[in-house]
Formats: C-alpha cells, sequence, structure tokens
C-alpha cells in the first residue's frame, strides 16, 4: 500500500483539499490528476493510486467541490481560475517536472494549463476530454439517438419548452447517464461519495441541466483549433461507449500529433470500468515520455 496523505493548499477564494500517494522524492515525474464535472470530485479517481508505486501522485477537489471550500461567488467558477490552481499545487510542492492527466472538464482545465507553456510540464494525458462545447454536443446529440424513442421525445419536450427541473426530464437524462457515463451497477463506493459531494450550482452554472444540454458560462469554449500549440507529448483516451466518441478523440489526437487508445467495454468512466487497461495505457505513456 502505497503512503497516503493529505492537506489544503489557499488558493484564489479559498482553499483546495488535496490528497497525495507515494514519495515526493521519488526518480519519476510526479503526476497530477484533474476531476471532472464542472461540480465533481477527486474521489472516483482514486483508483490510479496503484501509479504511485513508483512516482509521486496528486489528487484533489477543485474550489467549491468536494471537501475543498465552498465559497458562493459565483465570479470564482472560471476554466481561468479553476486552470490556476494547478499553478499554486505545482508551487506548493516546489515541482520542477510533472506530468497531468484530464478527466473529461479536467481535460480542459488541463489544456488551459498546458497553453501557458508551463516550465517543467513533461506530458499531458486527456481521459474522454472536454475539448470543444461543439464537439461535445455532436457527440452526445448522436448517443441521445441510441435512447429509445420515448425518451428522445421526453427529453426534446422539456429541453424545447424550458423545462429541464421536471422529474419527467430528471428520469431521461438518468437513461442517458447510466447507458453513457457509468454502466457500473452497483456504483462503487467512491462514485457515490463523488456524487454525494457534488457541488450541482457549479454544474448548472458553468454548464446546464445535462450532459447534452449546455446553458452555462462554457457554452462557448472550444479549444480544438489550438491543441497544436501544445508543445509536450500527450496521450487521449476514451470507451467505446463514451459520451466522448471515438472519432472526435483521433481528430484531436491527429491535431495534437499523439496516440489515442478506445477502452472496450466502457463507458464515460473509463478508468472504472476498463481499470485495467486504462492503468496500463497511462503507465505505459508516462515510462515512454521519460525514457525519452
Amino acid at each position: 500500500m502505497v503512503n497516503r496523505k493529505e492537506g489544503f493548499i489557499h488558493v484564489s477564494g479559498g482553499r483546495i483539499f488535496y490528497v497525495t500517494f507515494g514519495d515526493i522524492n521519488s526518480t519519476a515525474a510526479p503526476l497530477i490528476v484533474v476531476h471532472g464535472g464542472p461540480g465533481f470530485s477527486h474521489d472516483t479517481l482514486e483508483i490510479t493510486a496503484p501509479l504511485a508505486r513508483d512516482r509521486f501522485l496528486i489528487l484533489y477537489d477543485q474550489l467549491g467541490c468536494g471537501r475543498s471550500d465552498r465559497p458562493t461567488d459565483k465570479t470564482l467558477w472560471s476554466l481561468r481560475r479553476y486552470a490556476s490552481e494547478l499553478d499554486a499545487i505545482v508551487s506548493y510542492f516546489h515541482l520542477d517536472r510533472y506530468h497531468l492527466l484530464g478527466h473529461s472538464f479536467g481535460g480542459s482545465v488541463v489544456l488551459e494549463h498546458s497553453l501557458t507553456h508551463p516550465q517543467g510540464l513533461m506530458s499531458i494525458i486527456l481521459s474522454s476530454p472536454l475539448v470543444s462545447v461543439k464537439d461535445w454536443l455532436a457527440d452526445t446529440a448522436t448517443r441521445k439517438k441510441e435512447l429509445p424513442q420515448t425518451v428522445q421525445s421526453i427529453i426534446d419536450h422539456h429541453e424545447v419548452s424550458g423545462t429541464t427541473d421536471s422529474d419527467d426530464y430528471k428520469k431521461a437524462v438518468s437513461e442517458f447517464n447510466r447507458r453513457f457515463l457509468c454502466r457500473l451497477l452497483p456504483r462503487p463506493d467512491s462514485y457515490q461519495n463523488a456524487f454525494k459531494r457534488f457541488n450541482n450550482d457549479i454544474y448548472q452554472q458553468m454548464w446546464g441541466p445535462s450532459e447534452f444540454h449546455c446553458t452555462g458560462s462554457l457554452a462557448s469554449y472550444n479549444r480544438a483549433n489550438d491543441l497544436d500549440k501544445i508543445n509536450v507529448p500527450a496521450c487521449l483516451l476514451c470507451g467505446d461507449q463514451d459520451e466522448v466518441r471515438e472519432t472526435t478523440i483521433k481528430k484531436y489526437a491527429e491535431k495534437l500529433q499523439a496516440r489515442y487508445h478506445i477502452l472496450p467495454n466502457s463507458t464515460h468512466s473509463t478508468y472504472l470500468e476498463a481499470t485495467t487497461t486504462f492503468m496500463a495505457r497511462v503507465d505505459q505513456f508516462l515510462q515512454q515520455v521519460e525514457s525519452n
């Protein structure tokens, strides 16, 4: 069992909670893991702890999420400020080299940080990332067509009517999530804990009422045309039943000149549903980057 420690780091607006695994003095470069959302937490991603066998692993809850402070100032819920949390983490642990892994919205945070070309960043891993809201909505619209027609009709009706807070809409969203967000039943404890600590206010403000309906501040987000500006090695992953589709991941990989992996029998929660393959791909990539 690798050594586990917890603590808090001060950032703009409050403190963020972190947990580390392994030895900070390990020979291999540390890996910082960034959770998705917006509004989720790091809990499910603790499944990556075995990566700390030979490197220092840092996970954390973004401000307002999980066990971090929960200020009510809505101006804090911006992607730029979330990206600045990575600067605070790098500074706090005095990292002169490091890797980043971002899942879903965490991929957006990683991209924003990477585009500043920070000294010491060695590579990025994007797991089912949000790179372009336009692409995301196109992918989820395709997935939505795989739902029963009655469920699609309920979704369309309430989105047109502006009644996305209705129970019928929420039930329809749950069916989408069951098929494309996470298929594990019963849900793992880490997944249940993450939802207990989920900050829906942040999700609603930055994203919207569902994975396939964006009405929040991220609506115009698009970094698809900036991927070629990132100058470190990259690796992309998604599930074969992910809400982020293979064709989209392949397009991003080409722009990044990066490798990509489609994990079989998994949805958006690839690291939970195809853990062994996910961890092997990540570990292999990190070792190859460092060996070069």
